[in-house]
């Protein structure tokens, strides 16, 4: 019920909302991370890993729109990603 509510107000928002509008982008921003949150924490059945990805992606996201999303900073991203999936999977106990 939450996921797909969120992709019709993402949907709202990508269609009917112009970008310039005060608050636009980072209230798509913040859907764009409750929908992977919830999405991802129900596939993985945690949300420490739906926190994880959700949260490396919408990052990965912000630095896309401010011209910095590049390969590097995608594949620095996965690292300490993992690495911190890593850390909390071992030490988490």
């Amino acid at each position: 019920m939450i996921i797909s509510s969120t992709i019709i107000l993402l949907a709202v928002i990508a269609l009917a909302v112009d970008p310039a509008t005060t608050g636009a982008v980072p209230a798509f921003l913040a859907l764009i991370f409750v929908l992977l949150l919830f999405l991802f924490s129900l596939l993985f059945n945690g949300t420490r890993r739906g926190f994880v990805i959700a949260a490396s992606t919408t990052l990965f996201l912000i630095l896309r729109l401010l011209g910095l999303g590049n390969i590097l900073n995608l594949l620095l991203l996965v690292g300490v990603s993992a690495t911190i999936e890593w850390y909390f999977s071992t030490n988490g106990k």
